[in-house]
């Protein structure tokens, strides 16, 4: 989980782009894991991090 935290430190500084209003959607960050099971622990990780 220690990569997760310069990815939101990136996005808190510098705001996130995407707008649910904007017609073209696009990803502020993609992480590539070998496993669902490791991308639902990332997942809960990064969620743990952003909300607190």
């Amino acid at each position: 989980a220690a990569f997760l935290l310069p990815i939101l430190a990136h996005m808190m500084r510098d705001g996130i782009t995407a707008s649910r209003f904007k017609e073209l959607q696009e990803p502020e960050c993609i992480i590539v894991a070998p496993t669902r099971e490791l991308i639902n622990q990332i997942y809960l990780e990064a969620r743990k991090f952003s909300f607190g």
